[in-house]
């Protein structure tokens, strides 16, 4: 089973967590493979959570994409939380005033493995500040749920960088987010790795619970098809959003959903079949109206 950066941290003999004043940049599935929320794990440990850093989704992930995420008191938690997906470009870069008075910034974030995340800019955002203000940065490793072997698509190309998709890899990238942070970060931060981790490892071989890093990545199967599925966002199909498959199916109300499986099988596309799919998404496009499509199966 893999232990998590998370929990390697929390194992050490001699903590670096004791009695120290820490800024904790997590998520909803920031979580021990026991299923203890990160706060509490490094609380434990002796460590004194002072703010939560949010990212995309906010600190539980019931935002949508794109949508606003505010700070203020945590409803949860009680602990303040500090939004760096706000209504401005600037809330994507946290204000140096953040780290005041602490001794240490964790993070803990599960990537996907594709290049369009936002998770391992707001992490590498928030190390540089942090960093430039004389805080250690500590960065919990997770593993590449489709992977580490596996690179495909194309190089970023430099005039086509945003918060989206910021860093010069493949859109299939291979990288943990420990691995891509630090390789287009130049700050300084300690990075804690897991332990039984294999590049070749699919996340359903690593013993932990699959917990939806965003709204619309449900399961593994979803992390599989996103890289090229979400190519989609920038046509008139629907990826799915607004159903309970995003990304395993596409369409549109002016697709025949059996003229398009028949084309798309006949292309005999290694480890995929398509089936015919009608769906009504809920929102985002074609929202409320029926789409004829296909949901892609995985074979292999």
């Amino acid at each position: 089973m893999v232990v998590t950066g998370l929990e390697r941290l929390v194992q050490q003999q001699v903590s670096p967590l004791s009695d120290r004043k820490i800024g904790l940049l997590c998520h909803h599935a920031s979580f021990t493979s026991d299923l203890i929320f990160a706060a509490d794990t490094l609380t434990q440990a002796g460590g004194r959570i002072e703010r939560l850093l949010g990212p995309e989704h906010g600190p539980w992930g019931t935002a949508q994409d794109m949508i606003p995420v505010g700070g203020g008191k945590d409803r949860w938690t009680g602990m303040e939380v500090v939004s760096l997906y706000g209504d401005n470009k600037q809330s994507l870069r946290p204000d140096p005033c953040v780290f005041e008075g602490l001794d240490l910034l964790v993070i803990d974030l599960q990537d996907v493995g594709a290049r369009y995340y936002t998770y391992a800019c707001t992490a590498a955002f928030a190390a540089e500040v942090a960093a430039e203000a004389g805080v250690e940065v500590i960065l919990c490793d997770r593993p590449n749920p489709i992977g580490g072997l596996a690179m495909e698509g194309n190089l970023l190309q430099p005039d086509c960088a945003s918060f989206v998709g910021m860093f010069p890899v493949l859109q299939r990238h291979g990288l943990t987010i420990a691995e891509l942070v630090l390789a287009t970060t130049d700050c300084e931060i300690t990075v804690i790795p897991m332990d039984g981790w294999r590049r070749d490892m699919w996340f359903d071989q690593s013993g932990l619970p699959w917990i939806p890093p965003s709204p619309n990545m449900p399961s593994l199967t979803t992390a599989a098809l996103y890289p090229g599925l979400c190519l989609l966002e920038g046509t008139t199909l629907s990826e799915g959003r607004g159903t309970t498959t995003p990304f395993e199916v596409f369409g549109a109300p002016f697709v025949e959903p059996f003229v398009l499986a028949k084309a798309l099988n006949e292309l005999n596309l290694p480890g995929v079949m398509a089936r015919p799919h009608v769906f009504e998404p809920t929102f985002q496009k074609h929202a409320l109206e029926e789409c004829g499509g296909v949901q892609l199966i995985i074979t292999d």
